[in-house]
């Protein structure tokens, strides 16, 4: 049985072996649960509602009944306005998504039916405003990957943002296998997954991180886990004692003195510098680390992670491959999604912060 969509362009759509409710509903406006937010400001301007009205897919768009999404530290800044005007009004945050097919596109290589996550772009100007905090996303389907059978759709909406940036933040470095990578906050949500991408490519990894975390660090392959609490004191008298000591490539997660310090101190004659761009960054360090860059110092790239099907589809394999796993700390609810933002904006979450739809 086919399921048509309103547009001219016709639609494959989920199979008999789904709730029929789905196909019946694919072929005309779909309503479910949202989170909206209506206006810049605090946790409280989250608003859940039952039945929101999802507007028709654009053109190559896949629709996705979403299972799991996630709480990312950019869901809050916008959120309180600091990029800007919301996209749109109501905004509905959140750029991780995770679920079934319902519709997708003539000749999309997705069928009804299939696993898919993704990332979508939740901050200006990128951003439409429709974002995956809802039960029905509507997503590009460059960006989406198939989920890999051994991570299960509860979860796998914590994956695609904080792999994809660590993932494009590594390899902008040119890693190659044998060298020596230090990776800042270790045991974060981007971190983990650095330290897991960057044994899987041969490199010996040191990853810094709380005392409390350093184990943890260790299990996902670092070679040596560094208590961040001994500042630079520690890390030079461990690693700037010499070439065979020091870094090939410093991935940088926090930004501020200690990018400065690791960038200066910490690496190899034509080594690199990959820093992701965060609320630590700062403008003009990052215009300055460019132009020593021109002028013969390290490699310089800034990280701002971008939708990327192919490479999530490269993550899928590494987890499917038990490589790489995800570090969940806690798994809440569409409705208390307000509390996940709480404990993100406190800094220190143990990792990643689920949301189930």
């Amino acid at each position: 049985r086919q399921c048509w969509s309103t547009r001219s362009e016709p639609r494959q759509s989920l199979p008999m072996a789904m709730p029929r409710n789905l196909c019946t509903r694919a072929a005309r406006a779909l309503a479910g649960k949202a989170v909206l937010v209506n206006k810049a400001g605090g946790v409280s301007v989250l608003e859940y509602v039952a039945g929101f009205a999802f507007p028709p897919p654009k053109e190559r768009e896949v629709v996705v009944k979403n299972v799991s999404t996630s709480v990312n530290p950019v869901d809050a800044m916008v959120r309180k306005g600091l990029f800007g005007p919301l996209p749109r009004t109501p905004t509905i945050l959140g750029g991780d998504v995770a679920g079934l097919v319902v519709e997708s596109p003539k000749g999309s290589k997705f069928k009804a039916g299939d696993k898919v996550y993704g990332l979508k772009p939740t901050f200006p100007p990128q951003a439409d405003g429709l974002g995956t905090y809802a039960e029905y996303v509507n997503v590009k389907e460059d960006w989406l990957a198939r989920v890999p059978d051994n991570l299960p759709l509860a979860t796998a909406g914590g994956v695609p943002l904080v792999a994809l940036t660590a993932w494009q933040a590594l390899h902008g470095a040119d890693p190659k296998p044998g060298q020596r990578i230090l990776i800042y906050a270790a045991s974060g949500s981007v971190g983990h997954f650095a330290v897991q991408f960057a044994k899987a490519l041969g490199l010996y990894v040191v990853g810094t991180a709380g005392a409390k975390n350093l184990e943890l660090v260790k299990s996902f392959g670092a070679d040596e886990a560094v208590d961040y609490a001994g500042g630079e004191e520690a890390l030079r008298s461990r690693f700037a004692g010499g070439p065979d000591t020091k870094f090939d490539i410093l991935l940088d997660l926090i930004g501020g003195r200690m990018l400065e310090f690791g960038a200066g101190e910490l690496l190899r004659p034509g080594g690199a510098v990959a820093h992701v761009q965060t609320t630590g960054s700062d403008p003009a360090a990052n215009e300055r680390h460019a132009a020593a860059a021109k002028a013969g110092g390290p490699r310089w790239r800034v990280t701002f992670v971008q939708p990327n099907g192919e490479q999530l589809a490269k993550i899928s394999g590494l987890i499917a491959e038990g490589r790489v796993r995800l570090n969940v700390a806690h798994t809440l609810p569409l409705a208390e999604v307000g509390k996940g933002h709480e404990i993100v904006e406190g800094k220190h979450a143990g990792g990643k912060i689920v949301i189930t739809i």
